[in-house]
């Protein structure tokens, strides 16, 4: 637990380190004046200070700051205060932030497309693929077989045996036809978890809901025709295909739903015991096709096993599949995060996949037992997140100062200091309550 901390410490000490230092370089190469260069939030445990600028660690590790002499609105008449430099300046400085972020990601893709970078691979084998797994992707269903068992996200998957038969599987056709056989009889699944052989024994349900909505997001082509939370999904249709049985899994819901982007999809759905169809059309969300629902995976054991591998690229092509995959992130996190603030504005609540800083500390712990490569990209990821948040016009974000810089390009004058004072401290206290709740859900939820 001790490791999981430092490096959940660590990690986000890169990925603020980074963001800030974009902040403190252009301040400095534009001739501003940088009094402070903190990691964390005050109150200050201690400062060292190097010429004019003081670098220090405060006591709230869930970001830091760069304070720039006449950041607040004053001293517009002294050459080296922030309100003297030209706007563009000040946007170039108070953007590079993000900048840092989104180029940290890009570095650490390039780099992993280079050595090996996790990818999901469904029963698919492409070309380049090494050290092949199979392990649990998320926390078992509640109440599942496997919750009860202790079964947790990133254990992998060496064996499986039941009444004196065994199976090394390889594919998740394998797993399911294993498991499908032996439902209602104890198997015992040998797994790998931080460095041990363990295992655990489990009897696979007879009777299970298969693909449970876990939710649905407002305005969403799923909202608009009448699908719920809780519902059960049988199968769905178009007019030249069907996607039903073993072939329902998150996954190939999603692809489904991706290749038929453009067609009308019905979904049949158990709801009360009851048969119901609905019909949809999905609408595009960052360049991927969508219903807005959340999926729950269900199945006999509760497990939601996923089939990785690692693939190479020739050093040449990895900074172009570093760019290229950098950009769909961009995309699909941008998308997550609109999807997020439509949730929180229209129900005053969290969305339930969301994890603040408790959250993130565990996924670190599941991520470090899977290898160095899987850190580098959840260090990435993160780091995309942080820099997407910050681009949200919300005061005490950097989006929210280029949104204050913006109305002054626009009127031709700055801004009440006044006002935009107190709009970036309501801005920072609502900020700083947000991950309190977000934190209190993730403490909830272990």
């Amino acid at each position: 637990m001790l490791t999981t901390i430092l490096l959940f410490v660590l990690i986000l000490f890169l990925v603020v380190l980074v963001h800030e230092f974009g902040h403190f370089y252009v301040a400095k190469k534009s001739g501003m004046r940088v009094d402070e260069f903190g990691f964390g939030f005050p109150p200050k445990l201690f400062g060292v200070k190097k010429g004019e600028t003081e670098y220090t660690f405060n006591l709230l590790p869930l970001g830091g700051f760069v304070k720039i002499y006449g950041e607040d609105g004053g001293h517009r008449d002294e050459p080296r205060s922030f309100g003297a430099q030209p706007i563009w300046q000040r946007a170039l400085s108070i953007g590079a932030g993000v900048i840092m972020n989104f180029l940290l990601a890009y570095v650490l893709f390039s780099v992993l497309f280079a050595i090996g970078i996790p990818t999901s691979l469904g029963d698919e084998t492409p070309e380049n693929v090494q050290d092949i797994r199979m392990i649990v992707a998320q926390e078992p269903v509640e109440g599942s077989p496997a919750e009860e068992a202790g079964i947790k996200p990133g254990d992998e998957i060496i064996s499986i045996a039941s009444g004196g038969e065994s199976l090394d599987p390889k594919m998740i056709t394998e797993w399911d036809n294993f498991i499908e056989e032996n439902k209602g009889s104890e198997v015992v699944i040998s797994l790998y978890r931080g460095g041990e052989i363990v295992e655990k024994n489990i009897t696979p349900r007879e009777d299970y809901p298969r693909l449970e909505i876990g939710g649905v997001q407002p305005g969403s082509p799923a909202e608009v025709s009448g699908l719920q939370e809780g519902d059960v999904i049988e199968y769905l249709r178009t007019e030249n295909d069907e996607l039903s049985g073993y072939g329902l899994r998150v996954e190939n819901v999603q692809n489904f739903v991706g290749e038929h982007n453009s067609e009308e999809i019905t979904v049949f759905i158990l709801r009360n015991g009851e048969s119901q169809e609905v019909s949809l059309k999905p609408t595009m969300q960052g360049g991927e096709a969508k219903m807005g629902v959340i999926l729950i995976e269900k199945s006999p054991t509760g497990i939601n096993i996923s089939r990785v591998g690692v693939i190479e690229h020739p050093w040449y092509m990895a900074p172009i599949k570093g760019a290229e995959l950098t950009w769909n992130m961009t995309i699909g996190v941008g998308a997550a995060f609109i999807n997020m603030l439509s949730t929180l504005v229209t129900t005053g609540s969290a969305p339930a996949d969301i994890a603040g800083p408790v959250g993130i500390a565990m996924m670190t712990g599941t991520v470090s037992d899977l290898g160095f490569a899987y850190v580098l990209q959840f260090i990435a990821l993160i780091s995309l997140n942080l820099g997407i948040l910050n681009l949200i016009p919300f005061p005490a974000l950097d989006g929210g100062r280029l949104a204050f810089i913006l109305v002054e390009k626009i009127k031709g004058s700055p801004v009440s200091k006044k006002i935009e004072g107190y709009a970036h401290m309501i801005g920072f206290i609502t900020l700083i309550l947000l991950i309190i709740l977000i934190t209190y859900k993730d403490i909830m939820n272990l």
